[in-house]
């Protein structure tokens, strides 16, 4: 079975566009008149444009839980190591917060209240992102360190 993650709103997401509209509602009812009340009403507007637009969260499509994404770049020349670590010991994998290169895009999805991460390394070819490994599932306290 492959594992495929969609996009959806997550909690933050729901809270700013609450947030917009809320803030604009009073805005838009104040009795001071003119610009704030037009002000209002814009922020009420752009809170209800982003509803569509603002997805940072994303869930399981066949189990319904709710995942986190993270993702790692890595030089070319690192790709067999990485695949043996994403298959094996997840915990060797290290990030260099300097690293330049983008050819391998490392895709950590995870879960804390689950306990379950999924992991996929991807590679760079012209235009778009291949698959290099298959979804591989890990405990979230094997790849604590990725997630700090």
């Amino acid at each position: 079975m492959e594992k495929n993650f969609v996009k959806v709103h997550s909690t933050k997401d729901i809270t700013i566009v609450a947030s917009l509209v809320i803030i604009g509602l009073l805005l838009a009812l104040l009795p001071i008149g003119g610009a704030t009340n037009v002000t209002g009403y814009i922020v009420i507007a752009t809170g209800l444009l982003l509803i569509p637009v603002l997805k940072s969260g994303y869930k399981d499509a066949w189990e319904g839980k709710r995942y986190t994404k993270k993702e790692f770049f890595y030089a070319n020349d690192k790709k067999n190591e990485l695949i043996a670590a994403i298959t094996n010991a997840p915990e060797n994998i290290t990030v260099e917060k300097n690293e330049k290169s983008n050819t391998l895009r490392l895709e950590l999805y995870y879960s804390k209240e689950t306990g379950r991460a999924f992991m996929q390394l991807q590679e760079y070819v012209p235009y778009k992102y291949e698959p290099r490994t298959d979804v591989v599932e890990h405990e979230v306290s094997k790849i604590a360190h990725l997630i700090r």
